[in-house]
């Protein structure tokens, strides 16, 4: 699908170090239709912190 033949602009989302409360703003996201890009870092996924 080609954006520019259906729409005039375009508006980009991006998220840094995914993390719980990201789950809120993901079904705020779905409920839109909107897409974003989350960066997940991996250290923030380890339960020790390490």
């Amino acid at each position: 699908m080609n954006w520019r033949n259906h729409y005039q602009k375009a508006i980009t989302f991006s998220f840094d170090d995914g993390n719980e409360q990201d789950l809120h703003l993901l079904e705020l996201l779905q409920q839109y239709g909107l897409k974003a890009t989350f960066h997940v870092n991996t250290g923030l996924n380890s339960q020790n912190g390490s």
